[in-house]
């Protein structure tokens, strides 16, 4: 499912900044695995699963995190090199 950038979806998903935002706290204050900065989650094909964008890369990167690895540097896939190319596919 896809998230909206700024505001609340009409079936209460929340926006994607708001997701950031909550990934970099839980992080934080649960102890987490540590959320990087800069990677805003687009959209969870489920399972806990996120793609998301790589806002410090110069191509925009679409990482895939997969939460169920068993070390956090495992959890992290690159799906497309490119923001614009993963919007075309």
């Amino acid at each position: 499912m896809s998230a909206p950038i700024r505001d609340r979806a009409p079936d209460g998903e929340e926006s994607v900044d708001a997701q950031y935002l909550a990934h970099r706290r839980s992080a934080t204050e649960e102890g987490e695995w540590p959320w990087p900065e800069g990677v805003l989650p687009m959209c969870s094909p489920g399972c806990g699963m996120y793609s998301c964008v790589d806002c410090r890369s110069e191509y925009t990167t679409v990482l895939l995190f997969e939460p169920n690895a068993d070390e956090p540097e495992r959890a992290w896939y690159v799906d497309q090199p490119g923001l614009a190319r993963w919007l075309r596919s």
